[in-house]
Formats: C-alpha cells, structure tokens, sequence
C-alpha cells in the first residue's frame, strides 16, 4: 500500500471567497407583496371550498347548478390567466385576479347559505 504524501498538491486553486460586485444589488424585496398575495388567496379560497362543499352537500337543483358554475369558473380564471401570462403580464397580476374571482365566489355563496 502505497503512503501518501505529505506535501499538498501545488496545482489546487486556492478558493477566494465570492463577493458580489458592489454596483450589484440583488432584488429580493420583490417577492414580498406576491407572496402576501398568494397566501391570502390560500386563506380566502379555503373559505370558498368549505361554503361550495356545504352548498354541494346539500343537493338537489341548486347544487348541480354549483358544480357546474364550478368547473366553468375554473376554465374562465385558466384561461384568464394564460392570456395574462402570455401578454407578459406578472404572478402577482395573476393571483390578484384570482382574489378578486374568490372573493366574488365568497359574497355570492355566503348570500346565498344564509
């Protein structure tokens, strides 16, 4: 068996550590308001989910109907967005128009199970 040598390898780069040019700032603080906007839509659509449920699990004419307003929703806000997205349009212009489509879900199924 071969005894390794003692004396390090001179060819090995030393590491310098990485510091960012000084003329560069790096854009974190434009996350915030996205991610607040996707929570809340997180927050707002569970409330939704429970009130489509409760409508769904009652049955009859009305909840077929609700199925049905569901799955169309769905398609429209889909196909919103992809026309947003397309047109250069940002995550955060995507998720305030969801909000605004749950929270008009909201007030229309909250009336209507009262």
């Amino acid at each position: 068996m071969r005894k390794a040598s003692a004396k390090a390898k001179s060819n090995t780069v030393p590491r310098i550590p990485y510091k960012s040019h000084p003329k560069v700032r790096r854009k974190t603080h434009g996350w915030h308001p996205t991610f607040q906007d996707s929570a809340m839509l997180f927050v707002e659509s569970q409330f939704v989910i429970g009130l489509r449920l409760f409508h769904l699990a009652t049955g009859g004419v009305a909840a077929h109907r609700e199925a049905h307003l569901m799955v169309s929703e769905k398609i429209d806000a889909f196909a919103a967005a992809a026309v947003t997205m397309a047109g250069g349009g940002s995550a955060r212009t995507v998720c305030r128009d969801y909000r605004r489509r749950v929270r008009a879900n909201a007030k229309r199924l909250a009336a209507t199970s009262g």
